[in-house]
């Protein structure tokens, strides 16, 4: 998320921090494969690597998946048995179409946040506006931020609504007021140099017409002298970028 008070660690911590976590990475990817048509590796560790990664960085990891893979993470050894069969049979009803799971690995929390397959899809070629999620705070009150191309912030809040035993939220991909479009988490992920760690699915091709499809959005855009409307303005984490990584985005 965009933390306006974000300093950059020290050039030899970041590429310290980089380093461990590409071995992470590298060591469970056999694992979680075994869940999932496809993997993309997101957050800083995508868009930051040897500049803004710390200590405390995480390792955001999006899964593309389906019923029948989900009913298998019982067997996975990095979750909890706990409540497995349950998510695994409220996603396969339909009742939502992501959720995450975290584990630690070596000290460094890993997130895994697993998706529909053909709902992440629509998502990326603009054809879904929102996404049904388990929430696994327990929180009454969500808040999402998103942004548009020439920076703009926009704040909107969701009740959690009950399902059961479960809280939900419609998980905002973008949204358009006054005629300007806003991009959410689902898919400013994913153009924020996401990168492809496993791929079943063509997952691949769906990136690159993501990305086309948000060009051609910024390029239908009026634009201004005075103002400069990229890629890069629409990502919450902008400030953890890496320069080389940046430059692409503008």
């Amino acid at each position: 998320m965009f933390d306006r008070n974000f300093i950059p660690p020290k050039p030899r911590v970041a590429q310290t921090e980089t380093i461990r976590r590409i071995k992470i990475i590298e060591s469970i990817i056999p694992e979680l494969e075994k869940y999932s048509t496809a993997m993309l590796l997101t957050g800083s560790m995508a868009y930051g690597q040897d500049y803004s990664i710390t200590p405390d960085s995480d390792i955001d990891i999006q899964l593309f998946t389906t019923p029948e893979l989900v009913e298998k993470l019982a067997s996975c050894k990095f979750f909890q048995k706990y409540n497995i069969a349950r998510i695994a049979q409220w996603f396969s009803d339909w009742v939502y179409q992501q959720f995450s799971l975290n584990f630690i690995c070596k000290e460094v929390t890993v997130e895994c946040h697993f998706w529909d397959e053909k709902t992440y899809k629509d998502i990326l070629l603009y054809k879904r506006e929102n996404v049904v999620r388990l929430r696994s705070q327990t929180k009454k009150i969500s808040t999402d931020y998103a942004y548009s191309f020439d920076e703009e912030e926009d704040v909107e809040t969701y009740p959690d609504y009950k399902e059961g035993s479960y809280n939900l939220w419609k998980f905002s991909a973008y949204r358009v007021k006054k005629k300007k479009i806003f991009l959410s988490r689902p898919i400013t992920n994913i153009l924020g140099n996401a990168i492809v760690l496993f791929d079943a699915c063509g997952i691949s091709v769906i990136i690159n017409e993501c990305r086309t499809l948000t060009e051609n959005k910024i390029a239908a855009i009026k634009q201004e002298k005075w103002k400069t409307y990229s890629i890069f303005n629409a990502l919450s984490g902008k400030n953890k970028v890496a320069e080389d990584v940046k430059i692409m985005l503008i």
